[in-house]
């Protein structure tokens, strides 16, 4: 005959096994659901899901306007400015000097050359601006990047003001040497 004793452990043990399947099976469900939530949560982030269905028909409609207005483009065209920039600049007491080289970017060739036309404009405006700089700042990536936008939008502006339109759509420095 079998002991009581051997009986109950036989029985705890088969209560334990099947709790630690259940626990298994409702982790790995709360996980499942936590993976699905956030790939829904990116998606909706992203704009892929729409948060609501009137917001959606107003992105549509925005996205096809917007489409509509932009013409098919051409190949980009470029157009060097030469000679490259030189001018002094300020670097906490020292004498530095600067060379910067420069590239016009576009879509309308016709357009570049109204640019070319007015580069004795182009090039004093450039002239001010660079000689303005600072060593500290041209030093970081940000200072070339904010010198690139503050010389493009003063092309543009240059351009809207003599023949009433910008065919100059982004600048590059190609070349920027401090010394």
């Amino acid at each position: 005959m079998a002991k009581p004793e051997e009986l109950d452990l036989a029985d705890k043990g088969a209560k334990g096994g099947s709790k630690k399947i259940i626990l298994i099976a409702v982790l790995v469900l709360v996980g499942m659901l936590v993976l699905v939530g956030t790939m829904v949560g990116t998606l909706w982030a992203l704009g892929v899901i729409p948060s609501q269905q009137g917001e959606s028909a107003q992105v549509s409609e925005a996205q096809v306007e917007a489409s509509a207005e932009e013409e098919p483009k051409g190949p980009a065209v470029y157009m060097k400015v030469e000679p490259p920039f030189v001018v002094n600049f300020d670097g906490q007491g020292k004498a530095r000097f600067l060379q910067v080289t420069m590239e016009l970017v576009g879509h309308d060739e016709s357009g570049l050359e109204d640019a070319m036309h007015h580069m004795p404009a182009i090039r004093n405006a450039m002239l001010l601006i660079l000689s303005s700089q600072s060593y500290d700042v041209l030093s970081t990536v940000e200072g070339k990047e904010q010198l690139r936008q503050q010389a493009l939008a003063e092309v543009q502006v240059i351009l809207e003001r003599e023949v009433g339109h910008s065919a100059v759509e982004d600048l590059y420095l190609t070349s920027l040497v401090m010394q």
